[in-house]
């Protein structure tokens, strides 16, 4: 694991659907067309993403990917 915090990427998918542990420790992006893959839901019990990890991951660089009334992601295009 220590490994992966050395490296740039492209795209993430934030961990447990963005909660607040997930605004530490993040990974750096390749550019400023990185994006961060938040997939939460809209159950409003569990208040997901976090606004401290949205907040964070943008401030870090990435695009942030996140609508919790979408059923899923169908298309988004990382590579050329």
């Amino acid at each position: 694991m220590p490994s992966l915090v050395k490296v740039r990427y492209d795209a993430v998918v934030v961990p447990h659907h963005g909660d607040k542990a997930s605004a530490h420790d993040i990974v750096s992006p390749v550019s400023s067309k990185s994006m961060a893959f938040f997939s939460a839901g809209d159950h409003s019990c569990y208040q997901h993403p976090n606004a401290d990890s949205v907040t964070m991951h943008k401030g870090k660089g990435y695009i942030v990917v996140s609508n919790n009334r979408m059923p899923n992601i169908k298309l988004q295009k990382l590579l050329p």
